[in-house]
């Protein structure tokens, strides 16, 4: 059996100033020891991630949707993630 890793991202105050929001990882590793957090930057307020979807044959991203709206998985070809 292998271990699995993940890794979750998400907004939340910052550790430094509970009023300044920051970018944090979730990390779970059980091989290296659980689970830990790190903050990663400070002053992100808004994560937004939209999934490029390969509607054709030649498995080319032909327009990008919000992951609630996939309903085959098996057709996201991509990933953009924008900060603010």
């Amino acid at each position: 059996l292998m271990p699995i890793r993940s890794a979750i991202y998400f907004v939340a105050p910052s550790s430094a100033d509970a009023n300044l929001p920051s970018l944090w990882r979730r990390v779970t590793n059980p091989s290296a020891g659980g689970v830990w957090m790190e903050e990663l930057i400070e002053g992100v307020e808004s994560m937004q991630v939209m999934v490029a979807l390969a509607d054709g044959a030649d498995g080319q991203a032909s327009r990008y949707v919000n992951p609630t709206a996939v309903t085959r998985w098996e057709d996201v070809v991509g990933v953009q993630v924008a900060l603010l």
